[in-house]
């Protein structure tokens, strides 16, 4: 969750409009709920993700991800809004 957090403060600093998903849900149910708000991209961390120095991106209207740096995702979000 710290990470998370952390990643969130980066995006808002940044100027990127950022909402975390309910921490108590199942993966599955955070993308329907990032679904239902519009919400471009998703990125998601676990322990392995933490561990690699890594996220995966989702891109919500092409339906694809991939693992990427956070130095990455930060870009393509950026070049995209």
């Amino acid at each position: 969750k710290r990470a998370a957090l952390t990643i969130a403060s980066d995006l808002r600093n940044k100027g990127i409009g950022t909402i975390l998903g309910p921490s108590k849900r199942s993966l599955r149910a955070q993308m329907r709920y990032a679904n239902t708000m519009k919400v471009p991209y998703v990125l998601v961390i676990g322990d392995e993700e933490i561990n690699r120095g890594t996220v995966v991106i989702r891109d919500m209207k092409q339906g694809t991800q991939r693992e990427v740096t956070l130095g990455e995702a930060l870009n393509e979000i950026q070049n995209q809004t």
